[in-house]
């Protein structure tokens, strides 16, 4: 879809919501260092986190508008 969208061939509606957001976190026990497959998880889901915030404002960007010969 992210290339209909740049194309202004489909448009995201501006719709947000209170609920819609995810609350997470990490747990731990402090005087314990963590595992490395632990630590590269955290670090994963905080890389996808913030890809995917950056996708969403890109998307956000309003589109140029279409030509007669696009529309």
């Amino acid at each position: 879809l992210a290339s209909e969208l740049r194309a202004g061939r489909l448009i995201a509606l501006p719709l947000r919501q209170d609920w819609m957001h995810t609350r997470y976190g990490f747990v731990y026990l402090s005087d314990r260092q963590l595992s490395p497959p632990a630590m590269a998880f955290m670090a994963e889901v905080r890389l996808v986190e913030a890809s995917m915030s950056a996708l969403a404002d890109s998307l956000r960007q309003p589109a140029a508008p279409l030509s007669r010969a696009q529309a």
